[in-house]
C-alpha cells in the first residue's frame, strides 16, 4: 500500500507599530496551507493554498509598506507570469502538481497555477490568473525545469521555469 498523506499548514500574523520603536505601522496575516498525496509508488498530487490580507499606512496611508507587500509571479508562485508581476495587500494562491516518475531518477510533472494579489475589493472581483505547464525533476525533490503558461493571455510567452529545490 502506497497511498500516503501528508499536511503542512502555517498561520503567522504580523504587526508593527511605531510605538514599539518601529519604522512601520501595519499588520498582515497568512494562511499557508499544503497536502502532499503519494497516490502509488512513482505517482504523487502537491497542493497549496496561499492566502494573506494586510493593512499599512504607506503612501496613500491604505497600503503595507513596499516591502512587506505581498507578491506572485515567477518561480514559486504563479509560473507563467513575469517575476513578481503582481502585488498588493491581499493575495490568493493556489498550486497543484501531478508528479510521476518515469524512471528512478527522472520523474515528469504536471502544474496547474491560479492566483492574484490587490489591494481593494474581494478575491471576487480580482482578475485570477491561470498557469499551466508541464516539466521534469531529478531525483527525489531534486532540480527540476518546467515550461508554464499564462493562458489568461494569449499572446503570452511561455516562461522556463528552473529550480534547484521543490516548489512548495
Amino acid at each position: 500500500h502506497w497511498s500516503t498523506i501528508e499536511y503542512f499548514y502555517r498561520l503567522s500574523w504580523e504587526r508593527a507599530d511605531p510605538s514599539v520603536r518601529g519604522d512601520f505601522h501595519d499588520w498582515a496575516v497568512t494562511a499557508d496551507l499544503r497536502t502532499y498525496v503519494r497516490l502509488a509508488r512513482r505517482q504523487s498530487v502537491w497542493l497549496r493554498v496561499l492566502g494573506g490580507a494586510g493593512h499599512g499606512r504607506a503612501g496613500d496611508g491604505t497600503q503595507l509598506a513596499a516591502q512587506r507587500r505581498y507578491v506572485l509571479g515567477g518561480v514559486g508562485t504563479l509560473r507563467g507570469q513575469n517575476f513578481k508581476s503582481l502585488e498588493g495587500n491581499r493575495v490568493a494562491l493556489a498550486n497543484l502538481e501531478y508528479v510521476f516518475g518515469v524512471s528512478k531518477s527522472l520523474s515528469a510533472l504536471f502544474l496547474v497555477d491560479a492566483g492574484t494579489a490587490w489591494d481593494e475589493g474581494s478575491l471576487f472581483s480580482q482578475r485570477i490568473r491561470v498557469d499551466v505547464g508541464t516539466g521534469i525533476r531529478l531525483g527525489e525533490g531534486g532540480v527540476s525545469v518546467a515550461l508554464a503558461k499564462n493562458i489568461n493571455d494569449t499572446d503570452s510567452d511561455v516562461k522556463v521555469v528552473l529550480r534547484l529545490e521543490d516548489t512548495f
